[in-house]
């Protein structure tokens, strides 16, 4: 009998692991394949089988549960390892603060300034970089982010703080522009022109 024809009248579709099964009684059956579809729905077979299924499935799931269990505390154990490895590291490396890269304005001047100062727009900073230094305004892009930056002993950099610094201007004086122009990189803070060098 092929398995469509079982399903056909059964009304229940079986897996190909169950119709193995199903077909290895069929052989054992004493009667015809009318006779055989006929007693398997009376006996119940397709409901044992529906939840035999539900039973799998059911203990599935808690194998994925544990089995995420365990992936969740292996991932918390590595990473526990990775945070260790790169603390010795950086000791190693002697990562400490570098004023020679990176922002002249420490957060805390840009904050105190943010408080009694403008919020520039981009084109009120262009502005007056422009005026005060005479760049070209197409060549003048404004940024809104400045970084602050470590160094290890063999001089190389890396990021230690990406900071939000919006234009802010409150006097010729007291004033926070960030800004590149013809590939090169500046501040203006408080009045001077500054290289920003990453």
């Amino acid at each position: 009998m092929l398995m469509q024809e079982f399903t056909n009248m059964t009304g229940f579709e079986p897996t190909p692991e169950e119709y193995k099964d199903i077909e290895a009684e069929y052989c054992q059956f004493d009667g015809d394949k009318q006779a055989f579809c006929k007693n398997f729905v009376e006996r119940g077979e397709p409901a044992r089988l529906y939840k035999r299924r539900a039973n799998h499935m059911e203990e599935l799931g808690s194998m994925l549960v544990e089995k995420e269990k365990e992936y969740t505390a292996h991932l918390v154990k590595l990473t526990a390892q990775v945070a260790k490895l790169q603390e010795e590291l950086d000791r190693e490396l002697e990562w400490k603060p570098t004023d020679d890269v990176g922002t002249h304005m420490s957060q805390e001047e840009y904050e105190d300034l943010a408080k009694h100062g403008e919020v520039l727009s981009t084109i009120q900073a262009e502005g007056i970089v422009c005026r005060e230094y005479g760049f070209g305004r197409d060549r003048v892009a404004i940024k809104c982010q400045a970084d602050t930056y470590e160094v290890n002993k063999y001089r190389q950099l890396r990021v230690k703080d990406e900071l939000a610094r919006l234009p802010v201007y409150s006097s010729a004086d007291w004033n926070y522009i960030r800004f590149d122009c013809a590939g090169y990189m500046y501040e203006m803070v408080n009045g001077e022109l500054m290289r920003y060098e990453e």
